[in-house]
């Protein structure tokens, strides 16, 4: 929870986080508590409006710009793509896969 956030309105939230009617009712009551779950979402908290906070795998998907193959997903952001990888680049000079 970031500091800035009203405990009164957090302690509301948390008492009707998980029953969605009553998480209804508390926000037509008080829509400031629909700014304390957008800040928890934003800071991967629960509760949110999403009802709860998954894992996040994120850290799998990120290549590391230290890994000559970082990732098997294709991009046009070769800085020469001509000359990048020409044993499967059928664009690269001397590529087996060229088309002539």
């Amino acid at each position: 929870m970031s500091d800035n956030q009203d405990p009164d309105l957090r302690s509301e939230l948390d008492e009707v986080a998980d029953n969605p009617g009553a998480r209804l009712a508390a926000m037509n009551a008080n829509p400031a508590l629909g700014n304390v779950e957008a800040a928890n979402a934003v800071e991967g908290e629960g509760p949110n409006a999403s009802g709860s906070v998954g894992a996040s795998n994120a850290q799998e998907h990120v290549p590391s710009t230290s890994d000559p193959d970082a990732t098997d997903i294709p991009s046009a952001n070769a800085p020469e793509p001509e000359e990048a990888n020409p044993e499967t680049n059928p664009n690269a000079v001397g590529s087996k896969n060229r088309r002539s």
